[in-house]
């Protein structure tokens, strides 16, 4: 077994409660799902850490392995990190923030096929609804710039264009 030294198991500590200390009342973690993202058939699940009293980063990641039908299936994976600055206090009320995207997708829709990636970048903004103490509804936009690394059956796409980074309504569950 690994044991630390006591002077180093105290300042360890220490440096620990001051790296997750930020005020008896602050919420400091979350979890989410997307209802838009749901139902467009997409798994998503978003944690969300307080980093001080107005700042909060998010991390969401969604998938959709579906083959619908012969001719519709809709396969991505995506990552959208976000940095939110809360106006009020972190998880409550208006946010702003920046946020990046990563989404490697294979759509096909009667017999057209788009198969790609994108990395994007963009400025978000949202607002939380306290439902109950634990419970936030969490609507929000991103739009940024997108790189598309796309091709469909025969022709070639844009490689820079504006896009929504994010879009969704959350259900927000706040751990502590």
């Amino acid at each position: 077994m690994f044991l630390l030294p006591q002077n180093k198991v105290l300042k360890l500590s220490i440096l620990l409660f001051l790296f997750v200390y930020n005020g008896a009342n602050a919420q400091r973690v979350g979890v989410s799902s997307n209802l838009v993202g749901l139902g467009l058939l997409s798994a998503n699940l978003e944690g969300e850490i307080s980093l001080n009293h107005q700042t909060t980063l998010a991390f969401g990641a969604s998938c959709a392995p579906w083959k619908i039908t012969d001719k519709f299936s809709l396969r991505h994976i995506s990552i959208v990190p976000e940095y939110r600055y809360w106006f009020n206090q972190a998880m409550y009320a208006h946010y702003v923030g920046i946020n990046a995207l990563y989404c490697a997708y294979d759509i096909d829709i009667s017999r057209k096929r788009y198969v790609g990636n994108t990395i994007g970048l963009g400025l978000g903004y949202g607002y939380s609804f306290v439902v109950e103490k634990r419970w936030n509804v969490v609507p929000g936009i991103g739009i940024g710039v997108g790189w598309n690394n796309r091709r469909s059956n025969s022709e070639s796409m844009p490689k820079v264009s504006p896009i929504l980074t994010r879009l969704g309504v959350s259900i927000q569950y706040l751990i502590f």
